[in-house]
C-alpha cells in the first residue's frame, strides 16, 4: 500500500517510505493521506509562486498585473511617493480646456519623422511614463493610463512604470491592442486626440476607422502636442549642432547621382513628386550626417 501511495503521487514518498517502517495503517488513514498530502503539496507551490500568479475561483492560474506584482514583491510602498503621479495630472487637466475637449490622448514614442531613436527632446512618452524603452505607446484617459510595449521591455517596464500605470504586455496572449483597449473602456461617443505630426498618414486613419465603431471621434490637435505643454521649461532644446556633408569615400555615391536615380524611378512611376521625411532616407539622399541627433 505504501509503494502504491508513491506510485500515485511523487509528494507521497516521503510518507509511503516512513508508513513502509511502521505497522501497516488502516484504510481510512491511507484514504486521508492521498486526499490530504497532494492538496498541501498543491497550496505551497501556490504560496511560492503568488509573486507571479493568483489562483481563481475556479482553480485557474491568473496572471497579476504589474502594479499587483510590484506590489506582491513589496517594490512599491502602499502610500504614493508626493508628486509621484503629477504628470498624469497636469495632462488630464488639460483634456477639460475648451480649446482640447478630449477624453483620452495617445502618446507614441515616434518623432515626427516616425524615428525610433530620437532627440531627447522628443522622448515625450519617456517623460510621461517614465519608461526608457525605445519602443512603447501610452495612452491616458480621464480614469486610466496604461502602457503597451513588446516582450524585449517586459521586465524594463515593471521596474520603470510607477504604480499609475497599467502595462499591456503586446503580442501577450489576450492583451487587447490600444484600439480594443479604449474601445473597451471609453463611453460611447468619446474623443480621443493625437497629435497628428506623430502618425502616418495610415496609421491615423487605421485608428479613427476602427474608434468609429463606437462612435468615437479622432480629434487632431496640431498647435501643439500636450506633453510638451505640461514638459514646459524643462524640457530639452532640440539639437543644434549642423551637419556635415559625407565624403564620398564613405558615401560611395555622390548626391547629384541619388536624386537622378529617385527621378527616373518617379518618372517609371508617373509621378511628379515624392515626400522623403524618414531621416535616416534623407540623410542617405543627401549625404547628410549629424551624430547628435541619435
Amino acid at each position: 500500500m505504501a509503494i502504491e501511495a508513491a506510485r500515485l503521487s511523487p509528494s507521497l514518498a516521503a510518507a509511503a517510505a516512513f508508513l513502509g517502517r511502521r505497522s501497516p495503517p488502516t484504510a481510512p488513514l491511507l484514504r486521508r493521506l492521498c486526499l490530504l498530502l497532494p492538496r498541501r503539496s498543491l497550496l505551497a507551490s501556490a504560496s511560492t509562486s503568488s509573486s507571479r500568479a493568483s489562483s481563481g475561483g475556479n482553480g485557474r492560474v491568473v496572471a497579476l498585473s504589474s502594479s499587483e506584482l510590484r506590489k506582491r514583491r513589496g517594490s512599491t510602498s502602499s502610500t504614493p511617493t508626493p508628486g509621484e503621479d503629477d504628470k498624469l495630472r497636469s495632462l488630464r487637466r488639460l483634456f477639460a480646456r475648451p480649446d482640447i475637449a478630449i477624453d483620452a490622448y495617445i502618446v507614441p514614442s515616434q518623432d515626427a519623422h516616425q524615428s525610433e531613436f530620437i532627440a531627447e527632446c522628443f522622448m515625450r512618452r519617456a517623460y510621461l511614463t517614465g519608461f526608457t524603452g525605445s519602443a512603447g505607446t501610452a495612452v491616458v484617459t480621464k480614469n486610466n493610463a496604461a502602457f503597451w510595449t513588446d516582450g524585449r521591455y517586459f521586465l524594463q517596464a515593471e521596474k520603470e512604470l510607477s504604480h499609475d500605470w497599467t502595462l499591456l504586455r503586446s503580442g501577450n496572449h489576450g492583451v487587447p491592442t490600444t484600439i480594443e483597449w479604449l474601445n473597451d473602456v471609453l463611453p460611447s461617443g468619446s474623443r480621443v486626440g493625437i497629435d497628428p505630426f506623430l502618425f502616418s498618414s495610415d496609421a491615423a486613419e487605421e485608428l479613427k476607422a476602427a474608434i468609429s465603431d463606437k462612435n468615437h471621434e479622432l480629434i487632431l490637435i496640431r498647435d501643439f502636442n500636450l506633453v510638451d505643454e505640461i514638459w514646459g521649461g524643462s524640457r530639452p532644446a532640440p539639437p543644434k549642432e549642423p551637419t556635415r556633408v559625407h565624403a564620398i569615400k564613405y558615401a560611395g555615391v555622390d548626391v547629384a547621382s541619388k536624386l537622378s536615380f529617385v527621378r527616373s524611378q518617379l518618372d517609371e512611376n508617373g509621378c511628379d513628386t515624392v515626400v522623403i521625411s524618414m531621416l535616416d532616407e534623407v540623410a542617405w539622399l543627401l549625404n547628410m550626417f549629424k551624430m547628435d541627433y541619435f
